[in-house]
């Protein structure tokens, strides 16, 4: 049985894969932070009303697209898996089992648990994701 803890944030998605004869890490950085800078206004000319609205919007739809861009790269490497647990802060955890079992219910079937955790290092989420499966 082929068992794994995510470890998923804005910033980056950390894999772990419990093997009988070891473990193995892949890391996913995201781009999801890098969008807040490309739309950033010039002090010059600020903008009001209906244009701050449009600004507004733009910003929100390219996040949107950029965390279900990132949700599928990280998706995309759990297809041989037989057991997930994911872990992060705050609600992105949450989202990202969310988007799972609405677009990817094959790989929703394999989550059996989503659990709050604050920022931790490599080996602190492998010990963690070995700690859940008692391995």
């Amino acid at each position: 049985m082929k068992k794994a803890g995510i470890w998923i944030d804005r910033k980056k998605a950390v894999i772990i894969r419990l093997d009988i004869e070891d473990t193995q890490v892949e890391t996913h950085i995201s781009k999801i932070e890098n969008t807040d800078s490309d739309f950033s206004g010039s002090k010059d000319f600020e903008r009001s009303g209906a244009q701050e609205i449009v600004k507004d919007r733009r910003v929100l739809e390219i996040k949107k697209h950029s965390i279900k861009n990132y949700f599928k790269q990280v998706s995309s490497n759990l297809e041989d898996l037989d057991s997930i647990v994911i872990y992060g802060p705050a609600d992105i955890p949450l989202i990202f089992n969310k988007e799972l079992e609405s677009n990817y219910p094959n790989l929703h079937k394999k989550v059996v648990d989503v659990l709050k955790a604050d920022s931790m290092t490599d080996n602190q989420i492998k010990a963690m994701v070995s700690n859940y499966y008692k391995v």
